[in-house]
């Protein structure tokens, strides 16, 4: 697979440059998108809800659902978690208030849509096993139906879009349903 490092706007919304980039150059890829510590601390989200929006002309969308692996540039010392951080949390409630729809675009690897439900949910809890090195997650299960409720629209439409056959778009839910601890047929 090819992978892109994506930093910046790839589009003419960015002062008029027009990129280079077609939706074939990111078919199939794996996408690794850079958060910088600066867009966070200072609730910059144009960037990112620009990139991830659902348009038919965001070459973007192209790679299908599952092949974003996002990163957050900046915090790599921090003594908390991204989703303990309160500037992060923001960022994130102030992004997904523009209807991002996380499940197309975030790798069910990467356990980002966890990270991002951590900020979202009211209920949502961890547990840090220090002795083993590993964070449990705990989910309410009605926040994380309407987490991932509030998403389906938007999925359903970047897969029209996209060209993605059912069955991808059916699998891809079905995995999301099961990062969550959830059966993808409720």
């Amino acid at each position: 697979m090819k992978t892109h490092i994506k930093t910046s706007f790839l589009s003419t919304a960015a002062g008029g440059i027009k990129s280079g980039f077609t939706k074939a150059d990111f078919s199939k890829s794996i996408l690794i998108y850079e958060i910088s510590r600066f867009e966070v601390e200072n609730g910059l989200v144009d960037r990112l809800v620009h990139d991830l929006r659902v348009e038919d002309d965001n070459p973007l969308i192209y790679a299908g659902p599952g092949h974003w692996v996002f990163s957050v540039c900046g915090y790599d010392d921090a003594p908390r978690e991204l989703w303990q951080i309160p500037e992060f949390r923001s960022y994130i409630q102030r992004a997904n208030k523009e209807g991002i729809p996380w499940i197309y675009y975030a790798s069910i690897e990467s356990l980002w849509l966890q990270v991002v439900a951590l900020c979202l949910i009211d209920n949502a809890a961890t547990l840090t096993d220090t002795s083993k090195q590993r964070t449990k997650m705990a989910f309410d299960e009605t926040g994380v139906r309407n987490f991932l409720a509030e998403q389906v629209d938007q999925f359903l439409a970047l897969c029209e879009i996209a060209g993605v056959p059912p069955e991808e778009a059916e699998k891809q839910m079905a995995e999301v349903c099961a990062s969550f601890g959830m059966d993808g047929s409720d």
